[in-house]
């Protein structure tokens, strides 16, 4: 069953069912989908499904119509992409919804400690299960070899003076709404990274460097980070 998960300024807004013919998206009430918000055209797309075929056109909007960040005219969809229409974000799903559930993701929080870990949207738990994918077919290391060790000194904020050791493979730091990273451990001889997976304003910063949302930067001992306004140092052992 194709459906599409909705999505505005980053919060969940529930989901659109697909079935096999066309479906426009749009601002206007006329439209199979109407999404209310002035940055949506008054129809803005068209969605042709025949059997597990999904193609998207564009329909002269005036902000553009957007896959995977891409700008397009039309192009054909596959499971997972995601439709960017204004302030809209739409996530075509083909799979079953019990099947395309992403695990539950939380984050350490930097900037309200003492708070619960948050939780992190749909569209950001399936970027770390992808992650973690990646970890889990990384070549079985020498079970003898030193394992990576960091951890983060915090400089900012009401953490200020604390360690905070970095425990896992994955490491999901932020604010909920804010900002969520990853800090990926390099087992040895590979090098530890710093991925910003959203922001919701500034970027998170490695040596008061904006870090773009979904780009990625190796790390190294001494590194100062800045995430969700808390700054930190970075020690490897």
């Amino acid at each position: 069953m194709a459906r599409l998960l909705a999505y505005k300024n980053r919060q969940p807004q529930g989901e659109f069912p697909l079935s096999e013919g066309t479906t426009t998206i749009g601002r206007k009430p006329d439209n199979l989908i109407c999404l209310q918000d002035r940055t949506v055209s008054g129809h803005h797309a068209r969605l042709r499904l025949y059997r597990e075929e999904v193609i998207l056109q564009d329909l002269d909007s005036t902000n553009g119509t957007y896959v995977n960040r891409e700008r397009i005219q039309e192009k054909a969809l596959k499971d997972g992409d995601f439709i960017l229409i204004g302030n809209w974000r739409l996530r075509l799903q083909l799979e079953s919804p019990s099947a395309a559930a992403p695990p539950p993701m939380d984050m350490l929080r930097l900037a309200t400690p003492g708070m619960p870990p948050g939780p992190v949207c749909d569209e950001v738990a399936r970027r770390i299960q992808d992650m973690q994918t990646q970890v889990d077919a990384r070549p079985t290391q020498d079970p003898h070899a030193p394992r990576p060790h960091a951890r983060l000194h915090i400089g900012s904020g009401r953490n200020q003076g604390r360690n905070l050791d970095l425990l896992s493979p994955l490491n999901v730091l932020g604010e909920p709404g804010r900002q969520v990273v990853v800090i990926a451990l390099g087992e040895p001889g590979q090098a530890t990274t710093l991925t910003n997976l959203f922001s919701e304003l500034d970027p998170p910063q490695v040596n008061e460097e904006p870090l773009a949302e979904g780009d990625s930067r190796s790390l190294q001992d001494c590194d100062v980070l800045e995430v969700a306004g808390v700054r930190m140092v970075l020690v490897m052992d």
